[in-house]
């Protein structure tokens, strides 16, 4: 398939395909880690890819599937953060994301792009956490 971007935009009937079977996968799930597909076992980050990419049709949105060694615009890597293009050059220009200049134009790798959402993500839930624990110890009726 090579390194090209592909979307999938689900229709009404691939929407609706999409929650039955994701119903029916977390219901396998909440039995077992590993789901079993025609004797085959399916674990890991494959089913985990699998109900995400699952949840997002069932929820009518589009998909883009980008390989980890793409390289993307600032417009593309912007669009993927959901952020505005001045802000993702000024996470560039601080060091935040590793980028590559083809001439005046900055490339980033889908892979550093990924690593930084999950460097985003992780600080957010620490954060998060830290609230929660502050609400428990002035017993603010928070509970885990």
């Amino acid at each position: 398939m090579g390194a090209k971007k592909r979307n999938f935009v689900p229709s009404k009937d691939e929407t609706k395909n999409a929650e039955e079977l994701l119903l029916l996968l977390v219901k396998q799930l909440d039995r077992t880690t590993v789901v079993t597909l025609d004797h085959m076992e399916i674990s890991g980050n494959l089913v985990g890819a699998f109900v995400e990419l699952l949840e997002q049709f069932a929820l009518g949105h589009t998909v883009t599937l980008v390989s980890s060694t793409q390289e993307l615009t600032t417009g593309e890597a912007s669009e993927i953060l959901n952020v505005s293009r001045p802000y993702l050059v000024s996470l560039l220009d601080q060091g935040k994301i590793p980028f590559r200049k083809v001439g005046v134009k900055r490339r980033i790798q889908a892979i550093d792009l990924a690593k930084f959402q999950q460097r985003l993500e992780e600080e957010q839930e620490k954060a998060f956490q830290e609230l929660v624990d502050l609400g428990q110890e002035q017993k603010l009726g928070y509970e885990k």
